[in-house]
């Protein structure tokens, strides 16, 4: 998969890189598959994480993601599968706890609203766009506020490319 090619190429180099990875909540992990899948348990995460050590041959993540968190399974993400990644970062194998939302399924960023106020992240994950460019108003300020990393998805989005979809994402958002 892709963490043992960059794992490869980071070979020898691994301080000159940011590694950052993710477990996505519903189980799709390692895939942009989109479906229903069950939430992943803390097994399943510890098993993923030590995964992700091998094939990028590190002993350290700098920022580990929580994956496409909706505001339904936020307090699940937090209740049962921070706690194992707060148990990780106190013994040095993360460094920076992450949190992203699902972009298309939460437009309001409601989710990332109640992780800021919570305080409990490091980093988030905000989907930002021309289609949908609210997170500056509403969420780049409060992460500001509380001296949290900001990371962009979905800036270019491939709907700019075809006029069919960027109709349709206009009228869902």
């Amino acid at each position: 998969g892709i963490d043992t090619i960059v794992g490869k190429a980071l070979k020898g180099r691994r301080d000159d890189a940011v590694i950052s990875t993710k477990v996505h909540i519903r189980g799709r992990n390692r895939s942009w598959q989109s479906g229903d899948e069950d939430l992943l348990d803390v097994a399943a995460v510890r098993r993923l994480i030590e995964e992700s050590f091998t094939e990028l041959q590190t002993d350290v993540i700098d920022v580990f993601h929580i994956q496409g968190v909706n505001n339904e399974d936020y307090e699940y993400a937090v209740g049962e599968i921070l706690p194992e990644l707060v148990r990780l970062r106190d013994a040095g194998s993360i460094r920076f706890l992450a949190v992203s939302e699902r972009n298309a399924a939460d437009p309001a960023h409601v989710m990332l609203e109640r992780a800021i106020a919570d305080d409990v992240f490091d980093v988030i994950l905000v989907g930002f766009n021309f289609f949908n460019p609210s997170a500056r108003k509403s969420i780049v300020p409060a992460a500001e506020a509380h001296d949290l990393g900001i990371t962009l998805m979905c800036a270019v989005d491939s709907a700019m490319l075809r006029p069919e979809k960027a109709r349709d994402v206009f009228a869902r958002l």
